[in-house]
């Protein structure tokens, strides 16, 4: 952009001066700090001036014209600011009045969006002159930036949070878990599970690994099926290797304990009539709409977060999220690298989209050849392709089922399903021992029965 185009960025330098002369004229801060902050200021000047006059407000010193200066020089400021001569004269020229300082402070606010949104387009005009970016990559960055504009996170600072505020959130989120003694995070649906790992928590990247056949993918559509009943807003599926026509029947089939072969085939209507029935009295514990399917192959993270966020539009908030599974999406075809450092930014944007959006993210992974080739339990390192999605991770979860390896299998291991802890950054490793019936796609307690 040129200093031409520059020049006609929306902005008031008059109105920026009311600001700061108000803000020494007496006790406004209270009144603009909530309203506006450093980088709404067109001025690089009076952006100074904010700073130091939010610098002794946070210190509990007076900002007039003696303490603003003293600030300045004493932090090597001063000429930044323009030199005591553009203070004196900034004072002089403006009326240093607290009367009207917030709606001052509002149109300065006003205005800078207006000059974020003019650079937005510049950037989105940039990207659609480029002919190697794909389509779906450009509209979904241009909403992102747009989504980030009207959420106030474009050029509006970065999120922080001090001490005080810090306790007084561990404090009050203390004081909730007590008043609902149990876990905190969501259900797994498996006691001993949410005993280690106190449930599914907000913000958490949380992969599901196995070798191909082992369950994964039906142990999180289980974690999905648990959650459902006590979650506020959307759970959302990313599947790019199941159409939702098969995960649905999968969810039916383990609700209702009736076998999937009978609910894909048709036979529950021709044969035992109690199947259909039973069928028909458990689809309503499915039948919510915060269970969304999206079973678009190929997706990027960018597509994600824009489905995500038109979930979170529609229906005031997303409560989890699972892609099945990672090593099927694709990254930004614009910047074409080699397959781990692809890998690398989708682990990354997975974590970045379970703490922005708030949310338990389950990402389903495949392991490397090496763990059925040698018939043995997985660790950390056969995730597929990439360290980083182990690295990002906050926990993760290794499904194990010795009887696929067994060509006679023992009862001690025929139906029995192994949860391997091999990450959890807030509670502790280790183990934990399941039910598991093929033909219902269901993962279950110990303690209840199969059937």
């Amino acid at each position: 952009m040129n200093d031409m185009e520059l020049e006609i960025l929306p902005h008031s330098l008059s109105m920026e001066q009311a600001v700061i002369a108000g803000l020494m004229a007496g006790d406004g801060w209270d009144d603009v700090s909530g309203l506006i902050a450093e980088d709404d200021f067109y001025s690089p000047r009076h952006a100074v001036m904010f700073r130091g006059v939010a610098a002794l407000a946070s210190s509990g010193r007076p900002a007039d014209a003696l303490t603003l200066v003293d600030w300045l020089s004493s932090h090597g400021m001063m000429d930044k600011a323009g030199g005591e001569e553009y203070l004196a004269e900034l004072l002089k020229s403006t009326p240093a009045s607290t009367v009207n300082i917030k709606s001052y402070a509002a149109r300065v606010h006003d205005l800078a969006i207006r000059r974020r949104l003019f650079l937005i387009g510049e950037n989105i005009r940039a990207m659609a002159s480029d002919r190697a970016r794909e389509l779906p990559d450009l509209l979904s960055e241009s909403d992102a930036m747009i989504a980030s504009l009207l959420a106030g996170r474009i050029g509006s600072g970065f999120r922080m949070v001090d001490g005080i505020k810090l306790m007084r959130d561990v404090f009050e989120d203390s004081v909730r878990a007590s008043d609902n003694p149990g876990i905190s995070g969501i259900t797994t649906g498996i006691k001993d599970l949410d005993e280690k790992t106190d449930g599914l928590q907000k913000a958490n990247s949380i992969v599901i690994a196995a070798p191909p056949s082992m369950g994964k993918t039906t142990f999180a559509m289980n974690l999905v099926v648990s959650a459902l009943p006590h979650v506020q807003f959307p759970i959302v599926v990313f599947s790019m290797e199941m159409p939702a026509i098969d995960i649905g029947r999968r969810m039916i089939s383990g609700v209702s304990r009736v076998n999937y072969s009978a609910i894909k085939r048709g036979m529950m209507f021709t044969g035992d009539a109690k199947d259909s029935s039973v069928v028909a009295m458990k689809m309503p514990q499915l039948q919510s709409e915060n269970l969304i399917i999206c079973d678009e192959p190929g997706l990027t993270p960018a597509l994600m977060r824009s489905v995500l966020r038109q979930v979170a539009k529609r229906h005031g908030g997303v409560s989890m999220a699972a892609v099945d599974y990672i090593q099927l999406m694709d990254a930004n075809k614009s910047q074409p690298n080699n397959r781990n450092q692809e890998l690398t930014t989708i682990s990354r944007d997975i974590k970045r989209m379970a703490m922005d959006f708030n949310i338990p993210f389950l990402v389903i992974s495949q392991l490397t050849k090496d763990v059925e080739k040698m018939k043995r339990r997985p660790t950390n390192g056969d995730l597929r392709e990439s360290g980083a999605i182990a690295q990002d991770a906050d926990m993760i979860l290794m499904v194990h089922r010795q009887e696929k390896y067994e060509d006679s299998p023992g009862l001690d291991v025929v139906g029995k399903a192994e949860i391997i802890i091999t990450k959890n950054r807030n509670g502790e490793c280790g183990s934990v021992h399941c039910g598991y019936d093929g033909p219902t796609f269901r993962f279950y307690d110990t303690g209840e029965q199969p059937w």
